[in-house]
């Protein structure tokens, strides 16, 4: 077996590799703090038994012919059986319809989870012993206020949400169905970020929920695709959304562009495991609301005063 007593930064990139061999390096590092596995295949499983790894980060990607006349096997597990010193499990570059299982025994401080697919509907399955997390980031086919109710449930700590519904099939209605019972969930999330908002009625309700619920929301965040800045759009979003209802009066609400449509895990080398978020964008904001001690005509009439000075510089 091959040993690797003092590596701590192990990359393994476009690798054709058996499962027995994967595990059997891993096990050679002794003193391994971040693994990175990207465009690798051969090995349908990933298990994790280290003392020290502190961030891990996969990539399953579609494995079709690789010009070797094989069909290579794709990720399709990932067990975290005994990691005491994880803090963030990473699934990075998604293809869409590969699902990975992903069961964690033994991790106390693991903190940070994402990228899940389609939790509940059999792309993402989830497995969990006690962890504790506080950043998750989540890509849902519809848009669901019920499941990220019940994620929240699950994992009362959270207080980072990564967010984005491909398509948008739920209405999130949830005064009637949640009214009554609001108080007893106990939102502890500081800061919400939708992905691809367009203001259709599923994200705004989604959005009002915990605008008008999360009494400890510090900034919420709404990214826009790189070619939708529609700065008369973002002007009609504290009407929209009631921002004079926020039940936390020192939120922030940003309002950002992204460069692309896939920028949204920043791991482009195993270094980057050791960024303390992961998924927090770099960009400046589009346009920031913020909303205390401000009036909504106020937040209005400085949004558009906002715009008509971009205007004028154009």
């Amino acid at each position: 077996m091959l040993q690797f007593p003092h590596l701590k930064l192990l990359s393994l990139r476009q690798v054709k590799i058996s499962e027995t061999s994967l595990h059997s390096i891993i096990a050679g590092c002794p003193a391994l703090e971040s693994l990175l596995l990207r465009n690798s295949y051969g090995f349908r499983c990933l298990r994790i038994n280290s003392p020290t790894i502190r961030g891990v980060a996969f990539h399953s990607p579609y494995c079709g012919s690789h010009g070797d006349g094989e069909v290579g096997y794709h990720l399709e597990n990932v067990i975290v059986e005994f990691a005491p010193c994880l803090e963030k499990l990473l699934h990075i570059e998604r293809s869409m319809g590969l699902g990975v299982r992903v069961s964690v025994i033994m991790a106390p401080k693991l903190e940070t989870l994402g990228i899940l697919d389609n939790v509940n509907d059999g792309y993402s399955r989830l497995n969990f012993g006690t962890v504790v997390f506080k950043v998750l980031a989540l890509i849902m086919d519809n848009l669901s206020l019920d499941r990220v109710i019940k994620l929240m449930i699950c994992f009362p700590c959270l207080e980072k949400l990564y967010i984005k519904g491909i398509k948008y099939g739920e209405t999130n209605y949830w005064r009637r169905k949640y009214g009554k019972t609001i108080k007893s969930l106990n939102i502890c999330l500081k800061t919400i970020v939708l992905d691809d908002y367009r203001a259709s009625k599923p994200q705004v309700q989604f959005a009002r929920f915990f605008i008008w619920n999360a009494a400890k929301l510090e900034n919420m965040i709404f990214m826009s695709g790189p070619n939708n800045r529609n700065t008369y759009v973002i002007a009609e979003q504290p009407k929209l959304l009631e921002f004079e209802k926020r039940a936390s009066e020192t939120a922030h609400f940003h309002f950002r562009s992204k460069k692309c449509y896939y920028d949204w895990v920043h791991i482009k080398d195993v270094h980057d495991l050791s960024l303390s978020d992961p998924f927090e964008s770099r960009q400046e904001d589009f346009a920031e609301v913020l909303c205390s001690n401000l009036r909504l005509m106020d937040v209005v009439t400085e949004l558009k005063n906002y715009i008509d000075h971009v205007e004028d510089l154009s």
